[in-house]
């Protein structure tokens, strides 16, 4: 019986120590002090690639930042603009390599995934999710945060701002041509009806020709073209467990054929960055273009020094018929860069708070973007969102009719970005950059009068391109015939 008694004092004594280590732990952990302090205000400096109206609009919400919450905490944001985003890659890229009088790296930046994984491995930003609670990522729509991480799960930017692709159309000329064609705008739902109208509309020349002979269709983005077709027919080309890219040659056929031979037989047609300024001189009458882009989609176009009103169309973004049906999921984050422990907290509380439903949703809707929060997408706050856009007679239309199309593309989950490993970048450009090569000599035999073109040879001649530069980067590569 004694050691019966023993034993239970023993028990009862481990549980009342357990008992007390747990309830130390626990208040060390809720009285962690804050380093911040508002007598002493701590400043960090924001890199980022806005301009013009983003940039005045980001720096306001600062400004607001600094002058309430900022002051409240001792925290003061110092925002500075490093041109484009190319520009801020350098710049940013330069400080934390150590370059001969590169800037000292700065606090917060903007910054894409593969850019983050790339600092992360030198030790140069932190991982967020070492400072953000399940809570506070929990905000966040889920496929934001996904792709805001490293292949291994580290947090590394704050999803901030997104884009995804849809279908821009001058519905005004396509209207007049539907009409005497007898063509259902449904049709430009796929792919293959597309080409099919983009191969009619070339072939029927009407009173707004141009020197194209009506061109249909362009790309903004051949990289984005290439990948989402790619994961349209259940392949991811730019490959994460590869490393590298996954050549399955039946796939990229379809991709070839859609893009190579509507180009070089005049129904597709792509001359200079932007497809708008095709658009704004008739050369086309439909295009793919980020979302963010809407405010530029024209209101009137010039052909033959005839000034022609326009309407806009907005389309989700096309697929291949019986493949999956989704779209790009693109835009720039927020990295905090590693730093003395007050700085990085400033850093963190600052975000914390610039990524609440308030103050997301007012940079959304003044520069064009989609939010990054959950609220956001919620059906009432969506409406209310949108009513809100209709009533401002400074935004144009276009910005409610491109958001009403791909904030439903977010909100059912139909988005893709490709999963950052290092060299996903280059792999994307591989793919365009050599498609893109071989189809303007399939353009120069058209253009030499020799219309005889041996399309297998063609796409025979893309796979090696491909296969070559891959070599010639040292990038893995897998052929599935």
């Amino acid at each position: 019986m004694g050691d019966i008694m023993k034993k239970i004092k023993v028990f009862l004594l481990i549980c009342v120590v357990l008992s007390l280590s747990i309830l130390t732990m626990s208040c060390n952990k809720d009285s962690k002090k804050s380093l911040l302090d508002p007598k002493k205000p701590t400043e960090i400096t924001l890199w980022h690639y806005y301009f013009d109206e983003n940039k005045y609009i980001l720096e306001s919400i600062i400004d607001d930042y600094n002058n309430t919450v900022g002051k409240e905490k001792g925290i003061i944001v110092k925002p500075i603009a490093q041109g484009t985003i190319l520009n801020l890659e350098k710049t940013i890229t330069d400080s934390a390599n150590g370059v001969m009088n590169a800037k000292e790296m700065p606090n917060i930046f903007s910054s894409y995934i593969d850019k983050a994984v790339e600092l992360y491995s030198k030790d140069k930003v932190v991982d967020l999710n070492d400072y953000l609670t399940q809570e506070d990522k929990d905000k966040f729509v889920p496929d934001f945060l996904q792709t805001s991480k490293s292949g291994e799960g580290n947090l590394l930017i704050v999803p901030i701002l997104k884009s995804t692709e849809v279908l821009y159309i001058n519905k005004t000329l396509f209207d007049e041509f539907a009409k005497e064609k007898n063509i259902d705008l449904s049709k430009l739902k796929t792919w293959a009806g597309i080409s099919e109208i983009a191969s009619l509309y070339h072939n029927n020349k009407n009173k707004y020709s141009t020197l194209t002979e009506n061109s249909f269709f362009g790309f903004d983005s051949l990289p984005n073209y290439v990948v989402m077709a790619s994961k349209q027919q259940g392949l991811e080309v730019v490959n994460y467990e590869l490393k590298g890219l996954k050549l399955d040659k039946k796939v990229l056929r379809n991709i070839f054929d859609n893009y190579f031979k509507n180009i070089v037989n005049g129904n597709y047609y792509e001359d200079g960055k932007l497809r708008t300024e095709n658009l704004k001189t008739g050369d086309i009458i439909a295009y793919i273009g980020s979302s963010s882009g809407a405010a530029y989609f024209p209101s009137e176009i010039g052909i033959d020094d005839k000034i022609i009103p326009v309407e806009l169309e907005v389309l989700p973004y096309p697929n291949f018929g019986n493949g999956e049906n989704c779209a790009i999921q693109q835009g720039a984050g927020m990295a905090v860069a590693v730093a003395e422990p007050k700085k990085v907290e400033a850093s963190v509380e600052f975000l914390k708070w610039f990524t609440d439903y308030k103050q997301n949703i007012r940079f959304a809707s003044d520069s064009g973007y989609l939010p990054s929060v959950k609220e956001a997408y919620e059906k009432g706050k969506f409406d209310t969102f949108v009513s809100e856009l209709k009533q401002r007679d400074a935004r144009p239309s276009n910005l409610v009719k491109v958001y009403e199309v791909a904030i439903e593309q977010i909100r059912n989950g139909k988005t893709y970005a490709v999963k950052p490993f290092d060299g996903a970048y280059e792999c994307r450009n591989i793919l365009s950059d050599t498609l893109q090569d071989i189809t303007k000599k399939g353009l120069e035999q058209v253009n030499s009068g020799n219309n005889d073109l041996n399309y297998d040879e063609y796409f025979n001649k893309w796979i090696e391109s491909i296969i070559l530069d891959a070599q010639e980067k040292e990038i893995p590569y897998e052929e599935i015939n």
